[in-house]
């Protein structure tokens, strides 16, 4: 049997901290990137966020678990690109299922909130859903075919 390719990407800040993870097992269409730290600037914002949509569009990704638990900010500065670029990127690559971890912090709460509310992230192909741990995101994302 042939173990699955696991492909791993990451993002730095200008001082050399990581910020940005993304990872992948290719043979199961689901993507999991997890965002951390705080003061990011908008270009490390938009950055990880272009990671996430050349990631769906090579490996063909079909569920996004995007876990912004440790992330302590929201995303100021960027709710325009999200919506005009981000969203209809996610919807043309063929994404179906998108889950939020949530941060435990008021902001980043409150910008998962915003961010799932924004025109897109709902659709005849594309379901959103907020959780505040990954455990639950992740059973929510590998029920029905989607990400198996």
């Amino acid at each position: 049997m042939i173990k699955p390719e696991l492909v791993v990407k990451e993002l730095r800040n200008r001082l050399g901290d990581l910020y940005f993870t993304g990872s992948i097992e290719v043979c199961k269409h689901m993507l999991e990137v997890k965002c951390s730290g705080m003061g990011l600037t908008t270009e490390e914002k938009i950055d990880a966020g272009m990671l996430i949509l050349d990631m769906i569009k090579e490996y063909k990704v079909q569920c996004l678990l995007f876990d912004a638990s440790d992330y302590l900010n929201g995303w100021e500065g960027i709710y325009n690109w999200l919506e005009e670029v981000w969203v209809l990127s996610i919807n043309s690559l063929g994404l179906k299922k998108n889950a939020i971890v949530m941060s435990s912090n008021l902001f980043g709460q409150i910008s998962a909130e915003k961010t799932i509310s924004m025109n897109g992230m709902q659709s005849d192909q594309l379901e959103s859903r907020l959780f505040v741990c990954s455990e639950e995101a992740v059973k929510w994302l590998t029920s029905g075919s989607c990400c198996e």
